[in-house]
């Protein structure tokens, strides 16, 4: 997971980004998570790994991107990814 979080910053950045997205800035900002799969997949190889990232967006309701899974739906490292997501975010300075 280690080699995640500097793709993560390098395919798509909010640093400096306060407040909310317009709304062309969030449609960009939604395709983050397939650039970092292609990211992963295309120079490290690693094919299932770059599922799980491109659908940790996801959402159990459906709302989520890229694909607007749902449910079971989701892949459930995807799931995992997300609570790691979400936790970074909760204990960094991205807030």
């Amino acid at each position: 997971m280690s080699f995640i979080s500097p793709l993560k910053e390098w395919a798509f950045s909010t640093e400096g980004k306060e407040g909310k997205f317009s709304n062309e800035g969030f449609e960009v900002m939604k395709i983050h998570s397939v650039i970092r799969a292609q990211i992963v997949e295309r120079f490290l190889g690693l094919k299932k790994v770059a599922q799980i990232i491109r659908r940790h967006q996801e959402h159990m309701d459906g709302s989520g991107y890229p694909e607007g899974l749902r449910g079971d739906q989701i892949p459930f490292l995807s799931q995992v990814l997300t609570v790691c997501d979400v936790y970074s975010t909760l204990i960094g300075n991205r807030l």
